[in-house]
């Protein structure tokens, strides 16, 4: 399997609709949770390919209406999947 596409990946997090769920892109199944940080709606995100575990995380992000998203605060309450291999050039 080649190289994830996370540009194509988060522009169809866009078409979400404030709702996490996976994405389906080609074969491949994506997940991902965003987590605010700031009252001033900045955080970070966190996306996976959920068969390879592949992973990109993004920081310092401006968070829109759009976008579902936890607290920091509620962090506890999320299950990421272990293991996770971020990509250290995913762009």
């Amino acid at each position: 399997m080649g190289k994830d596409n996370w540009i194509t990946v988060l522009n169809e997090i866009r078409t979400t609709k404030g709702k996490f769920k996976p994405i389906d892109i080609n074969e491949n199944r994506y997940d991902f949770y965003v987590v605010k940080v700031t009252e001033e709606m900045m955080g970070y995100m966190i996306v996976w390919n959920v068969n390879t575990l592949n992973a990109v995380h993004i920081s310092r992000m401006k968070i829109t209406e759009d976008i579902p998203y936890v607290n920091k605060d509620e962090l506890e309450d999320l299950s990421l999947p272990e293991n996770l291999k971020f990509d250290r050039n995913p762009f």
